[in-house]
């Protein structure tokens, strides 16, 4: 599982979600956090349209560092060319 990760003033405290519903569809994620089911841990960008409209609320602001960048994870050994191609154009 992804671990959630707060920092504030140089502490940096990473935390495994639990609970009976885990996510790992954006759509889904929204539509849980509107329908107030719990926390979603989602980049602000995704979320911007409802934070505008009031219908989320930021919590625990303070802990949550500016995103620096996108990361890719991939196993070399089993590259497929597609995965290949996709990882020169996210490149450049």
């Amino acid at each position: 599982m992804y671990k959630w990760e707060f920092e504030r003033d140089a502490r940096v405290v990473n935390i495994v979600a639990t609970g009976p519903l885990v996510l790992d569809n954006h759509a889904l994620l929204v539509k849980a956090a509107l329908s107030c089911v719990g926390l979603s841990y989602a980049i602000e960008g995704a979320l911007q349209e409802h934070l505008e409209a009031g219908r989320l609320v930021r919590v625990l602001d303070d802990w949550c560092a500016p995103f620096a960048s996108f990361f890719l994870y991939y196993r070399a050994r089993q590259m497929s060319s597609a995965l290949h191609a996709l990882i020169d154009f996210v490149r450049t």
